[in-house]
């Protein structure tokens, strides 16, 4: 195969993002994770860490960063704040975006179950790959079949939290509702490039003055199904008290 740099069609980070601007939309918007972060760390029951991983591009669906999420990706490519230095970089040293080696300064990203996002280092360069992944199959097609659209030696954090414990959580008031977690952990694996936690979860509920505490997510999921039931055959009662008073009335 030919040198990388052979291959790569850009001179210029200008050259570079005026082809990316015809791109833009199929790349798209930087997404904000599933759950905010200080809920996932309330709620989280597993969490894996991988040193080493293989990273497809079209998995990466956002960024945690509050500054980035919501934007489109082209904006970053325009405004990011350390984006011209990578730009540069790019054209000078293509071949580290297409390199099997870990990624220095590291790129982590975080996936909750559906995608990943950007989680700590990387979002400019993340940023950029996107668009080399959008460009490459028409602009060097050669280069694209010996790449296919990865990243390699980037870190990911998996963590894992149960739906119907999310469901129930913000049922009764997220962060600032009627819900007291704690956490603890009964359960570490370690080995070289792998780390995964293990958490238990209790929960308190507070029922009018009282708090109902130390149930287990079963259980604190049950509590808030009954409460649901309740509710559903207390607005029944009432629709149908409402509906036998208006009978009453076109009678009269």
């Amino acid at each position: 195969m030919k040198l990388i740099r052979e291959l790569f069609p850009w001179k210029t980070p200008e050259e570079f993002v005026e082809d990316a601007e015809t791109v833009c939309h199929r790349v798209g918007m930087i997404q904000p994770p599933p759950l905010p972060e200080h809920v996932l760390d309330l709620l989280v029951e597993v969490e894996e860490w991988r040193e080493y991983v293989v990273m497809p591009l079209d998995a990466i669906r956002g960024t945690v960063h509050p500054d980035y999420a919501g934007k489109p990706w082209f904006w970053l490519l325009q405004h990011g704040k350390r984006m011209p230095h990578n730009l540069a970089m790019l054209v000078r040293n293509p071949g580290y975006y297409f390199s099997s080696e870990k990624k220095l300064p590291t790129m982590s990203y975080l996936s909750m179950g559906d995608g990943y996002f950007v989680y700590g280092d990387g979002n400019h360069r993340t940023c950029i790959a996107k668009f080399l992944r959008a460009l490459l199959p028409e602009r060097s097609p050669e280069l694209w079949e010996e790449w296919r659209g990865v990243i390699e030696g980037v870190e990911v954090y998996i963590r894992k939290a149960d739906p119907a414990v999310i469901q129930a959580f913000y049922r009764l008031g997220g962060p600032e509702g009627r819900v007291m977690v704690t956490k603890k952990r009964i359960g570490r694996k370690d080995d070289r490039g792998y780390r995964m936690d293990i958490f238990e979860l209790r929960f308190g509920v507070l029922k009018g003055k009282k708090m109902i505490s130390g149930l287990t997510k079963e259980e604190f999921v049950e509590v808030v199904q009954d409460s649901k039931r309740r509710e559903k055959g207390l607005l029944k009662k009432l629709r149908s008290l409402f509906s036998s008073s208006l009978k009453k009335e076109s009678k009269c």
